[in-house]
């Protein structure tokens, strides 16, 4: 299987690290959740929380990346 996870998230251009947990329900779900953490945002807290992504794999795969780099509503 090949996919291109690595360059989609290098495009994002987001420096620091990024953190992804994935949790796994017995309804054959996923929540995923992702924070970029960096020095600004170590220095002045964080001030977003974490994105949610919560459903089937298929339905996580058809619109992460075009909403991780979307900008964040306030």
């Amino acid at each position: 299987m090949r996919t291109n996870f690595f360059q989609a998230i290098q495009r994002l251009h987001g420096v620091g690290s990024w953190i992804i947990n994935i949790s796994f329900s017995v309804e054959n779900e996923l929540l995923v959740s992702v924070l970029l953490k960096n020095s600004r945002s170590e220095s002045i807290g964080s001030i977003l929380p974490p994105m949610l992504y919560s459903g089937t794999a298929k339905e996580i795969d058809e619109g992460f990346f075009e909403s991780l780099s979307a900008p964040a509503p306030y």
